[in-house]
């Protein structure tokens, strides 16, 4: 018997066993409830260390106990073994003090459906966390005797609400299965109904082998429902591998003093790592899951091929945590499948002839340093290496940003030039990228004609100019005028 089991007969058997002083209230059912929480708790791996409760006096959380005792108003469960059906309850009775200390009055009802309930009145204290008053039947009980009932009864309350121990860790059921030490099957999830409380549960089954130890040949099937007080278990189910009934238990209520919230699970668009696969080609499909609730969310991530459940993968997660789910697989079929995760659907393709595919080469910037305002041509050539006709959109950067873009058709081993014009505005040097092409082009500002040059032309002008008018002025000879020649 493991650790696990002994501590959780130890706990529950304080609540079904009569002590000194007190009758006896044991029934068969309740005997077999003990035996179905020892196997269920200990094949799921329940560390009842971690219970935050006051067990044989010693405090614990009292924060925690406060929080559970203050938002958790009344609950009611019913087991039953196949034969007899015994009932559980819990309720809040509001705060009082007993010689002065504050405490919280709770009572506990246990009975065969039918049949007279016992009912204890328990007075925790707020300071420690532990029973310092218990009344059973008129009787009242304190010290180690009301220290004894008190760990009792709150272990067996806060064995269904996990607030405390987190006693049903998914992730490690299913790491059991992993490991080869029995089957882990996600059995869905629904909201139901428990009196006026709805709540989301998660349902899941966890079958042992024949060849493991004997606390593990078991099948136990759990719903939990995770709520911002702590994760309720409201229903189990344990039988033996050949489906001997060894009991059941269910919620049939429970209140709160603030309606739970539920789990937000939001899965994403699936993505494939590559849309153009030949026939038994390796790929992935990954899908991004976040919790945006405030409770754990959790569900098993199924992958449809065309419609058919290909694969599952349970997921857990906190409240607002996040993941990327990604599932390996390969298809076989020729033609174009449908992927789908969560609602959401990806295609590939699967052919023998290779898809069409693209290369750039032969990159050209004419020229390479231009003034501003110039224009600046970008080229190269894009051509068809695959094996059908196809498209591909090539994208002009210029530092690192998209300026033009341009869609080119072209049939298998064709190629052609695309080409780009960019008008500069601006000095400086760009880089220029073109698929996996890059190159550079500079901008420099326009020479301004030289002040010294222009200085020394406007004197020539005026040179020029006052000749032109000195000739164009001059008065005209007469003949008359010229001398005479000299004599002869």
């Amino acid at each position: 018997m493991c650790a696990t089991t002994v501590i959780l007969c130890q706990v529950l058997n304080r609540a079904m066993t009569p002590a000194p002083g007190m009758k006896a209230r044991t029934t068969k059912s309740a005997m077999i409830l003990v035996t179905m929480l020892s196997l269920s708790m200990c094949a799921l791996g329940t560390n009842i260390g971690r219970m935050h409760l006051a067990v044989n006096g010693d405090t614990g959380d009292v924060t925690d106990l406060r929080s559970l005792l203050s938002c958790v108003t009344s609950m009611k469960w019913e087991f039953s073994d196949g034969v007899e059906r015994t009932s559980f309850e819990y309720n809040t009775l509001g705060e009082d003090s007993v010689g002065g200390i504050p405490c919280w009055k709770v009572e506990f009802k246990m009975g065969v459906v039918g049949e007279e309930e016992t009912t204890a009145v328990l007075w925790i204290s707020e300071q420690n966390g532990s029973a310092i008053q218990a009344m059973m039947d008129d009787e009242t009980f304190t010290g180690p005797m009301a220290s004894y009932m008190g760990a009792a009864y709150l272990g067996f309350f806060a064995n269904w609400f996990f607030a405390y121990s987190e006693a049903w860790d998914y992730n490690a059921t299913y790491a059991w299965s992993q490991q080869g030490l029995g089957t882990f099957t996600f059995l869905g999830s629904e909201q139901v109904e428990y009196g006026p409380t709805t709540l989301l549960v998660y349902k899941y089954r966890f079958t042992g082998l024949a060849s493991d130890a004997q606390y593990l040949r078991y099948s136990v099937e759990v719903w939990t429902a995770p709520t911002q007080f702590g994760t309720l278990a409201t229903y189990i189910r344990v039988t033996e591998l050949g489906g001997t009934l060894v009991g059941e238990i269910k919620l049939d209520s429970i209140s709160f003093t603030q309606a739970p919230r539920l789990p937000q699970l939001s899965i994403g668009s699936p993505q494939a790592s590559k849309t153009n696969l030949q026939p038994g080609e390796s790929f992935t499909i990954s899908v991004p899951v976040s919790n945006m609730g405030v409770t754990p969310a959790m569900d098993n991530l199924t992958l449809l091929v065309d419609g058919t459940v290909a694969q599952g993968k349970f997921v857990t997660l906190a409240a607002g945590g996040s993941q990327t789910v990604t599932f390996t697989l390969s298809i076989t079929a020729e033609g174009t499948h449908t992927l789908g995760i969560g609602g959401k659907s990806t295609q590939v393709t699967v052919s023998t002839v290779p898809p069409a595919s693209f290369s750039l080469s032969n990159l050209m910037i004419n020229p390479t340093s231009v003034t501003v305002g110039g224009t600046v041509t970008v080229s190269a050539t894009v051509k068809n290496t695959g094996g059908t006709a196809g498209s591909c959109t090539a994208s002009l950067k210029v530092n690192g940003q998209q300026v033009d873009q341009k869609e080119v058709t072209l049939n298998p081993d064709q190629s052609t030039t695309v080409t780009f014009t960019i008008v500069t505005s601006q000095k400086g040097t760009f880089s220029v990228a073109l698929g996996d092409l890059s190159g550079s082009y500079t901008v420099t500002e326009a020479e301004a004609f030289p002040l010294a040059l222009v200085a020394g032309g406007a004197v020539v002008l005026i040179v020029i100019a006052g000749g032109a008018v000195f000739f164009l002025t001059r008065k005209k000879q007469t003949p008359s005028e010229v001398p005479p020649p000299p004599p002869t």
